[in-house]
């Protein structure tokens, strides 16, 4: 991805500070019942930390089965608890949808990774598009009224909401500006 050094450094901080914020609410145990559930976490953190390998140009120190592995299975259990989901909790089950749509848009990054600056392909602008509508949802989500939450600062709207609103921006100018 050829993005100019100062691009680089900006969105390897960026994702940085998203793992790990994301990582401090698995090793915090102090919200295990409240939003986000440990598994967003997990998935945030994983496509962060993905994210982070690509931006760096990094992918080639696993073998791409490896990370078609990680994003695909990633994908296949958002799949598995979407149909398990509960109707009556359409914020939750719209996170495990963002979760599966997020794990295939990855999974598409990483495999065209050293095609993707040459040309802007119709699925990348697809993703890039999904990527910059989630980002502004989780933005409006963001800035939602602050309620007592049993997570602590972890867990308010403004970390949890603005940490995907920035990944998912990151992500959204990556896939556009290739």
């Amino acid at each position: 991805m050829g993005q100019p050094e100062l691009l680089r450094v900006v969105f390897t901080v960026l994702f940085a500070g998203i793992t790990l914020t994301c990582v401090a609410r698995l090793l915090d145990g102090s919200h295990r019942d409240s939003y986000p559930a440990r598994h967003d976490d997990v998935g945030h953190a994983v496509m962060s930390a993905g994210m982070i390998a690509m931006v760096l140009s990094w992918t080639g120190l696993l073998p791409t089965p490896v990370w078609v592995l990680l994003f695909g299975g990633q994908a296949a259990f958002f799949a598995v608890v979407l149909m398990r989901d509960q109707p009556a909790d359409p914020p939750r089950n719209w996170e495990h949808i963002h979760h599966m749509v997020g794990s295939i848009g990855m999974l598409y990054m990483v495999i065209t990774i050293n095609s993707m600056a040459a040309t802007m392909s119709p699925l990348a602008a697809s993703f890039g598009i999904y990527f910059v509508a989630y980002a502004g949802w989780s933005g409006l989500r963001a800035l939602q009224p602050v309620r007592v939450t049993a997570g602590g600062v972890l867990a308010r709207p403004l970390l949890v909401h603005g940490c995907r609103a920035l990944a998912g921006g990151g992500m959204a100018y990556l896939l556009l500006a290739s």
